[in-house]
């Protein structure tokens, strides 16, 4: 049985499960707006999020109303040709899922990523100037870099030095790792 591409619309069309649902085949659900405050309104008051198209003369209005839409993609005088480019990134919000597929964005969801965090250069394999429990020469560079965020430039400047050779002391004295 094959169902011809249909249009639904009426007064109370918005109460109908036809509206508020997906509908996976050739049909869509028309209701009407006043101005675009309440289209933008109708539209994220939806649960799905998958995408939205903007038709407009006025491309510019159509850019500001598509960062205004709770949606995953946004077309603008197009309608689904997206789902079907791989360097766009394709996916939707709230009941229409999540992620993305296609792009580096989708190439992503099939990576875990791993942060590993090492020293660049060997004088600072040492303690970290913030770890417990501090040296005598850990506490002045830490008292000393505090001094560098005063609001008198003057103090900032004088400060600078004594940082600097409290940080060196402490590099030169720490036992290293």
């Amino acid at each position: 049985m094959a169902l011809s591409p249909t249009i639904v619309t009426g007064k109370n069309i918005e109460d109908l499960q036809i509206y508020n649902d997906e509908t996976f085949g050739p049909v869509v659900a028309v209701t009407t707006f006043k101005n675009v405050d309440e289209a933008v309104e109708k539209t994220n008051r939806s649960r799905y999020g998958l995408l939205a198209s903007v038709i407009t003369k006025d491309i510019s209005l159509g850019e500001k109303i598509a960062k205004r839409l709770h949606v995953g993609t946004v077309t603008i005088n197009e309608v689904t040709y997206t789902a079907g480019l791989s360097e766009t990134p394709w996916g939707g919000v709230k009941e229409s899922g999540f992620g993305r597929t296609h792009s580096e964005l989708g190439l992503l969801e099939f990576v875990n990523i791993r942060h590993i965090h090492k020293p660049r250069i060997w004088f600072f394999v040492c303690k970290s100037p913030w770890w417990f429990p501090y040296t005598p020469f850990q506490f002045q560079a830490f008292r000393k870099f505090l001094e560098l965020y005063r609001k008198n430039w003057w103090h900032k400047l004088k400060a600078l030095p004594e940082f600097l050779w409290n940080f060196l002391q402490f590099l030169k004295n720490e036992p290293r790792v």
